[in-house]
Order: structure tokens, then C-alpha cells, then sequence
């Protein structure tokens, strides 16, 4: 009985696991006037978590971007640089077997007419 219990859940893991699709995600950080933005954190948080939906962190290399794969679902992203204000994006759908493009442009943390 416990083999077919045993079983019966690998099976249920197994159909689990097959069903997680990736997404590829390219995605840019810039500022107010247009420059992109190294060394941004970005942070990607599942709407629903499980052991196969985890939160994802990122920093954009040099150019400002990232080129990463995670799990396909709705996500919560956060984008923080150094001397600008945070942004979110609520509930953003990520698709599975597919590349999705996003471009986030953050405001500077000092209002435009203190910049010198």
C-alpha cells in the first residue's frame, strides 16, 4: 500500500514539474533623461509562491540590463538604484516559452531643478 502511495506521489511531482514553463526576460533599467542605470537591484516576487515559484533578485550589469530565465507566472517586480526613487510593477504577467521586453525608467530621488 505505501509503495502505491509512494507511487501516486511521484507521479502528482513528476505532472508538476513538467508543467513549469521558463520565460525569458530582457529587461532595461534607465532615468529620467533616457541613461541607463548599472548596478540597478531588481527584485522579482511571485504572486502565488510554491517550491517551484521563487523570489527572483537581479542586478543590471553595466549597460543598464538583464537577460535572465525564471519560472513563467504573475510577478511583483521592484527596481531600486542608488539615488532614485523606487518602482514597482504590480502583477506582471510573465509568459511561459516566450521573451518578454521591459523597459523601466525610475525618477531621480532629487527633484530635476536641484541637479547641477
Amino acid at each position: 500500500m505505501k509503495l502505491f502511495f509512494v507511487c501516486g506521489l511521484l507521479m502528482v511531482f513528476c505532472a508538476s514539474l513538467h508543467a513549469q514553463r521558463s520565460s525569458r526576460v530582457c529587461m532595461t533599467v534607465r532615468d529620467w533623461v533616457g541613461a541607463t542605470i548599472p548596478r540597478a537591484k531588481i527584485k522579482m516576487v511571485p504572486k502565488r509562491a510554491s517550491i517551484f515559484r521563487k523570489e527572483y533578485r537581479f542586478v543590471t550589469d553595466d549597460t543598464g540590463s538583464i537577460d535572465v530565465e525564471i519560472i513563467d507566472g504573475l510577478y511583483d517586480i521592484e527596481v531600486k538604484a542608488d539615488g532614485h526613487k523606487k518602482m514597482k510593477l504590480k502583477s506582471a504577467h510573465l509568459p511561459g516559452d516566450q521573451r518578454l521586453g521591459i523597459e523601466m525608467q525610475l525618477k531621480s530621488a532629487v527633484p530635476p531643478h536641484q541637479i547641477t
